[in-house]
């Protein structure tokens, strides 16, 4: 059946206190008209794939998802190391889901047990919070090991995100380059290689934007080094091999072996590819047996590197999955009703304050916090959006893309509707301050425009660096999360999702500089 109606939500939608609701809603719509998983409708990333053709036995291009308990979906695997396509991987699903309990976790999945991730960690009033549910002092970290990421200023309130940092007594990280947390906290920075110096087969395995929508063909792609890295920039893969060698002559252990074990258990690979307690083997040799165990031996390592990728038709089957399955979507949620009934019992035991309104069967539309700010000083709501230019904090110091930036209006600067700003005796140039209702500033240029709504500010991407391990990106744009406030009351009740929109005023902080 043909179907030309979608709707679809991504992180606009998720990023608010009501989100649960927001994207249940949002995601009904298509499925009370038949428009999932249809020509012309809404289809989300590949959820089955039989895998190349010819292929028996294991692969990690092998996924699918299947009728569960009570007649729900239940997925066999999400991401390249897990699956039912191998025997050691058992079948996940959230169904049914687990009901709230007080447990005394410092990271609130017993009391919230939907949502993965909780701001908690990095929260401004995460003592406060710990007290109320009694896991004071559950929350020891002894050091933190990171692979890139800037974390100090890609979450939210910085200033709560530096305490919680500093008060991990050792921090290594991993990266290209020194960002704001290396600087400011790590007490050991190891060099890593950029994409163009190392190689790297697990890339095309995830499900997740790695893979055509509709009837195009599957795809399979290896990243081959370009240049071998320069000065000390080492692959943190060959890093964690060698920290793994010394390690485990230190505790008595042989720790590779064991990593060599738990790969063959996690990554769906055929056992005469299997890695062996003995081996070391570099990112090209697993690369090597991962690509012959999905594609044969003709197939291996070298022939990737000739020819860069693999492609294969899709079938029917595989494209529009839904149809093929006899299974039950939900509307009437019914565990929200019993979770409720656990909320306010924790409610009541902590006073830790869940709204448990949320928890409601019926699909509601909840006001958040930026909604109920009275002050009428704090006119405008404040969001980010992607530029396409740059991914997170990470691609500003890419001389080419900083180029580009800067031949961009909006990139760098500010976005404002053009009546607003003329409204406040703003004009494109113009240096303004933005401040939140709770007194968090950031500063910027502004760009007037239209097709921005009125009650809108818009600051792009996560920039404003100040670090001084990155002289390109050093000043340019706004940090538009250290706006955001990191706190129980600006999360949804539900999931724990962070409100990601804030109310505020801007004004202008300096004269319009001349051109």
């Amino acid at each position: 059946p043909y179907r030309p109606v979608s709707a679809i939500i991504f992180r606009g939608g998720q990023g608010h206190e009501n989100s649960y609701h927001t994207c249940f809603a949002v995601n009904l719509l298509g499925a009370l008209v038949g428009a999932v998983e249809v020509p012309g409708g809404t289809t989300g990333w590949p959820a089955v794939t039989l895998g190349y053709p010819g292929m028996d036995g294991p692969s990690n291009l092998k996924w699918s998802v299947y009728k569960g308990l009570d007649g729900f979906l239940q997925n066999e695997r999400f991401g390249g190391s897990s699956g039912m396509s191998h025997p050691n991987v058992p079948p996940h699903g959230e169904w049914p889901i687990a009901m709230p309990k007080l447990k005394h976790q410092p990271g609130l999945l017993d009391i919230q047990p939907i949502g993965a991730f909780k701001y908690i960690a990095g929260g401004s009033d995460r003592e406060e919070v710990w007290k109320k549910l009694g896991a004071t002092g559950k929350y020891k970290p002894e050091m933190m090991i990171g692979l890139s990421g800037n974390k100090l200023i890609s979450v939210g309130n910085h200033d709560a995100m530096a305490q919680a940092l500093s008060e991990i007594p050792f921090i290594v990280i991993s990266d290209v380059f020194n960002t704001e947390t290396t600087e400011g906290f790590a007490d050991i920075v190891l060099p890593d290689t950029c994409f163009l110096e190392e190689e790297q087969w697990s890339n095309g395995l995830a499900q997740n934007f790695n893979h055509a929508w509709g009837m195009d063909d599957w795809c399979y792609h290896s990243s081959q080094r370009v240049v071998q890295p320069q000065a000390q920039r080492r692959p943190n893969y060959d890093v964690g091999l060698e920290i793994l060698d010394r390690l485990g002559k230190e505790w008595g252990r042989d720790l590779i072996a064991e990593v060599n074990a738990r790969f063959n258990r996690v990554y769906p690979i055929k056992d005469e590819y299997q890695l062996n307690p003995t081996d070391r083997p570099t990112t090209a040799e697993v690369g090597d047996r991962i690509v012959r165990s999905m594609f044969g031996p003709e197939y291996d390592w070298e022939w990737f590197k000739e020819n860069g990728f693999i492609r294969w038709p899709k079938i029917v089957e595989e494209a529009y999955w839904m149809w093929f399955l006899d299974a039950r979507v939900p509307i009437y949620m019914e565990y929200l009703a019993h979770m409720g009934e656990e909320v306010e019992k924790i409610n009541k035991e902590t006073g830790i304050g869940m709204a448990p309104d949320h928890y409601t069967p019926l699909i509601s539309w909840f006001p958040c916090t930026i909604h109920r700010v009275k002050d009428p000083e704090y006119d405008l709501y404040c969001y980010s959006y992607r530029d396409i230019l740059h991914h997170a904090s990470s691609t500003m110091e890419q001389p080419w893309l900083d180029e580009a930036s800067r031949m961009n209006p909006y990139t760098y600067n500010i976005t404002l509707n053009t009546a607003t700003g003329k409204r406040n005796g703003l004009n494109d140039g113009d240096t303004v301050e933005v401040e939140s209702y709770q007194g968090r500033k950031v500063s910027g240029t502004v760009k007037l425009m239209e097709g921005h709504h009125p009650q809108t500010i818009g600051i792009a991407g996560t920039a404003g660096h100040w670090a001084k391990g990155q002289p390109i990106a050093r000043g340019r744009g706004t940090n538009f999360d250290n706006l955001l406030p990191t706190d129980f009351e600006h999360m949804d009740p539900v999931c724990g999702n962070i409100e990601t929109a804030v109310r505020v005023k801007v004004r202008k902080i300096t004269p319009r500089k001349n051109d």
